[in-house]
């Protein structure tokens, strides 16, 4: 899934099809692997983004993507 950062990153994140309750994904505390905004929760587990993209000297966003909805198993 990709998700447009705030200020400093993009990111992409996986949620395996087996896992079926939500991930939290840390925001608002988190942007990518970064703290974004006040401490971060204590008791919360937060699942990593999988690729993050840095805002450095471009405008630009991670937008759109695939969804398969096959039989295989993707890893």
């Amino acid at each position: 899934m990709g998700d447009v950062g705030q200020f400093g990153a993009d990111e992409v994140n996986f949620k395996p099809a087996a896992v079926t309750v939500g991930q939290n994904y840390g925001w608002p505390a988190r942007e990518g692997n970064h703290l974004y905004a006040g401490p971060e929760g204590q008791g919360f587990s937060y699942r990593d983004p999988i690729v993050e993209v840095l805002h450095t000297n471009a405008v630009m966003s991670i937008t759109g993507g695939n969804v398969y909805r096959g039989r295989a198993q993707i890893a």
